[in-house]
C-alpha cells in the first residue's frame, strides 16, 4: 500500500447490486429534528473528512520537522577541500541564501485553526503556491548550492515538494467530495434561515399583540376625550362662551356698519378732495397729510382729527375753490351735489354721534374680545380637539400598521416552506433516503 492509500484510504469499487437499484427508504421527520437528523446523518461522512485532515496536516507539520533537520545539516555540512575558493565562496554564498528564504517561508506558514473545509482547502492551496514561489525565487541557489551538497539539497528539496505533494492531494480529495460537503453546509444553513424565519414569525405575532393592545389603548383614551369635549361643549362655561362670541360678532358687525356709513358719507367728495389736494391751498404740511387720510380712511381721520378743525377747513377751502373755479365739477348739478355733502360734513354733531357711538362699539368689542381670552374653556375645548385628532392619526397608523403586519405573515410561511423543501432534497442526498418534512406554521 503506497503513501496517498494510507494518508487518503483506498476506495472500493462499488457493484451494482439489486438493493442498490430499489427505490430509497422514505424517512418521514419534524423540522424539530432536521439537525440531530443531520448530524446523525453526515458524521461518518464529516468524520472521514476530518481524518484524512488531521492525518494531511500532520504529515506536513512532520515535513516539517524532517525540513528543519535537513536544513540543520545543510547548514553544518562541510565542503570537500579541492574545491576552488572562489566558486565555493559562491556556493557557500548560495547556500546560506537558500536558507534564510526556506527560513523566512517556514516563518509564514500559519496552520489552519479551524477545519472548516473552505478555510483548511485555502491552506493547502496558499501552502503549495508559497512553496512553488520559493522554488522559483531559490533556483540559482538550489543549482550552486547542489555543487557542493548534493544529498543534504536533495533531502531539503525532498521535503519541500512531499509536503507540496501531501496538499496537492488533500485537494484533490476534497474537491472530489465537494458537492456532498456543499451540500451539508447549505443544509446547516437552510436549517438556521428556517429557525431565523420561525423567530421572526414569532416577533411579528408579538408585534400584532402589541399593536392590538395600542390600539385598544388608543381607542380608550379617545373615548375620553369625546366625553370630556362633550362636557366642555355642553358645559355653562361653553354656553356663555358662545353668548360672548356672538355678542363680540354683532358688535364687529355693527363697527363694519358705522365704518360703510361714515365712508360713505365722505366717498362722493374723494375726488373734489383729491382735486384740492394738488395745491392744498392754505393747508400745513400736517394738515395737507389729514387731507390724505381723509381722502384714503375717512374713519381713522376723524378719530385723528380733534374738533375737526382740519376738516372744517378743508371743506371750507374747497368751497372757495370750486365757487372761484379753481376746482372744476361736471355741470351744475353735479356742483349742488358736492356742496350740499359739504354742508352736511359741517354738522359736527351728527359726525360726533357717529364718532362716539363707533368708539363706543370698538370699546365694547375689545372688552369682549379680552373677556373669550380670559375664558380659558375656549383654549381646553381646542387643546381637547387637537389631542383627538393626533389620537385618530395614531389610531389610523396602529390599524396600518397591524395590516402590515398580517400581510408580512404569508410571506414568512411561503420562505419557510421553501427553504423546508430546499432542506428535504439535502438531506436526501445526503442521506441517500427519500426524507419528507413536516413543520408547524
Amino acid at each position: 500500500m503506497n503513501f496517498l492509500e494510507k494518508l487518503f484510504g483506498k476506495r472500493e469499487k462499488t457493484k451494482r447490486t439489486k438493493e442498490t437499484e430499489e427505490k430509497p427508504l422514505c424517512v418521514t421527520i419534524k423540522f424539530e429534528q432536521a439537525n440531530a437528523f443531520l448530524k446523525e446523518t453526515a458524521a461518518p461522512f464529516l468524520e472521514s473528512i476530518n481524518d484524512m485532515t488531521d492525518s494531511a496536516i500532520k504529515n506536513i507539520k512532520d515535513h516539517f520537522k524532517d525540513l528543519d533537520e535537513n536544513l540543520d545539516a545543510l547548514e553544518k555540512a562541510v565542503p570537500e577541500e579541492h574545491a576552488e575558493d572562489r566558486p565555493r565562496k559562491l556556493m557557500l554564498g548560495n547556500r546560506a541564501a537558500f536558507i534564510r528564504k526556506v527560513k523566512t517561508f517556514e516563518n509564514n506558514i500559519a496552520f489552519p485553526s479551524t477545519k472548516v473545509v473552505p478555510k483548511i482547502r485555502e491552506f493547502y492551496k496558499s501552502l503549495i503556491m508559497d512553496m512553488n514561489v520559493l522554488l522559483k525565487d531559490t533556483h540559482k541557489n538550489i543549482y550552486f548550492s547542489n555543487m557542493l551538497f548534493p544529498d543534504e539539497m536533495e533531502k531539503t528539496i525532498g521535503s519541500l515538494r512531499e509536503m507540496g505533494h501531501i496538499a496537492d492531494q488533500s485537494i484533490k480529495e476534497l474537491d472530489s467530495n465537494k458537492e456532498k460537503i456543499e451540500m451539508i453546509e447549505q443544509a446547516e444553513n437552510n436549517i438556521k434561515k428556517v429557525h431565523d424565519l420561525t423567530t421572526k414569525k414569532k416577533t411579528i405575532f408579538q408585534s400584532q399583540k402589541k399593536s392590538k393592545e395600542n390600539i385598544k389603548e388608543l381607542q380608550r383614551k379617545k373615548e375620553e376625550l369625546i366625553k370630556e369635549l362633550d362636557y366642555l361643549n355642553t358645559s355653562e362655561e361653553r354656553k356663555t362662551l358662545g353668548k360672548e362670541e356672538e355678542k363680540l360678532k354683532s358688535l364687529e358687525e355693527e363697527i363694519d356698519n358705522i365704518r360703510n356709513t361714515i365712508i360713505n358719507m365722505f366717498s362722493p367728495l374723494s375726488k373734489t378732495m383729491k382735486k384740492y389736494e394738488r395745491d392744498s391751498a392754505g393747508l400745513s404740511k400736517e394738515e395737507r397729510n389729514t387731507l390724505c387720510l381723509y381722502i384714503d380712511s375717512p374713519v381713522e381721520a376723524l378719530i385723528g382729527d380733534k374738533d375737526m378743525k382740519t376738516l372744517d377747513k378743508i371743506i371750507l377751502n374747497a368751497e372757495n375753490m370750486i365757487k372761484e373755479g379753481g376746482i372744476t365739477l361736471k355741470d351744475k348739478k353735479q356742483e349742488e351735489k358736492i356742496l350740499h355733502h359739504m354742508s352736511r360734513l359741517k354738522n359736527h354733531e351728527e359726525l360726533k354721534d357717529i364718532l362716539v357711538g363707533y368708539e363706543r362699539t370698538k370699546r365694547q368689542a375689545e372688552e369682549t374680545s379680552n373677556s373669550i381670552k380670559d375664558m380659558n374653556i375656549s383654549e381646553r375645548i381646542s387643546s381637547t380637539e387637537h389631542e383627538l385628532a393626533a389620537l385618530n392619526e395614531n389610531i389610523v397608523t396602529e390599524k396600518e400598521n397591524m395590516a402590515g403586519l398580517g400581510k408580512s405573515i404569508p410571506e414568512v410561511d411561503n420562505e419557510i416552506l421553501l427553504k423546508v423543501k430546499e432542506l428535504e432534497n439535502e438531506l436526501s442526498g445526503i442521506s441517500g433516503k427519500d426524507v419528507t418534512m413536516s413543520i408547524d406554521l
